[in-house]
């Protein structure tokens, strides 16, 4: 888990806001979740975000396909973001 306001968390914020057209919204919640792991005992930085959905852990959890699917370009656009890219040359 990270304190609020990191560069990283801006990224993620602006790649959101353009793949899903709206701002990122802040989820709080008392449950836990893997990110806590990190900090706590690892010392790692961490967000956790992920697809809309509905029944969290109950029988008849579903995920939204589009929210599925915007989500995904949004983490590979903020991995291209976070980590840079480079032109791959065939044959090398």
């Amino acid at each position: 888990m990270q304190e609020p306001g990191t560069e990283a968390e801006a990224i993620l914020g602006a790649v959101h806001q353009s793949v899903f057209g709206e701002a990122m919204q802040e989820r709080i919640t008392t449950a836990v979740n893997d990110t806590r792991y990190y900090g706590r005992y690892y010392n790692m930085p961490a967000l956790c975000y992920g697809p809309s959905g509905e029944g969290n852990h109950g029988f008849d959890e579903r995920t939204n396909l589009d929210s599925l699917r915007k989500t995904t370009l949004t983490i590979a656009a903020f991995i291209a973001d976070w980590c840079g890219v480079r032109e791959i040359t065939p044959g090398k």
